[in-house]
């Protein structure tokens, strides 16, 4: 029965280890709300300290990377499946509305610091 086992299962160790249970396992719904949070927190810094630009703009920049593959993959990865036609058109969307919002979202961070 021994050899029967190994030649039915190549790695029979891998077959003992358990898996995580589902609650677990971190997909994009599970890890946006903790993505926003991060981002929310840069955004925050940018208004209400004078850390340099440069370390906020490359935390964003590193917070951002994998974004856009977790847009375009698919649900059974984690990922939200929309496409990259789609993820592209998201995001684009997302960057014409900030770009638009930039002017005013600028005057409430300076009057916010000037007091």
């Amino acid at each position: 029965m021994n050899e029967r086992h190994q030649i039915d299962h190549p790695h029979p160790a891998r077959q003992r280890i358990p898996h995580r249970p589902a609650r677990f396992r971190l997909r994009a719904s599970t890890a946006l709300p903790a993505w926003v949070a991060l981002i929310a927190r840069v955004v925050v810094l940018h208004v209400m300290s004078r850390l340099p630009q440069a370390i906020l703009f490359w935390t964003a920049y590193v917070l951002t990377r994998p974004l856009g593959a977790t847009l375009t993959k698919p649900h059974a990865q984690g990922g939200l499946a929309f496409g990259r036609l789609a993820a592209t058109c998201a995001i684009g969307a997302v960057l014409v509305l900030l770009i638009a919002a930039a002017p005013s979202l600028r005057k409430a961070a300076k009057d916010f610091r000037t007091g």
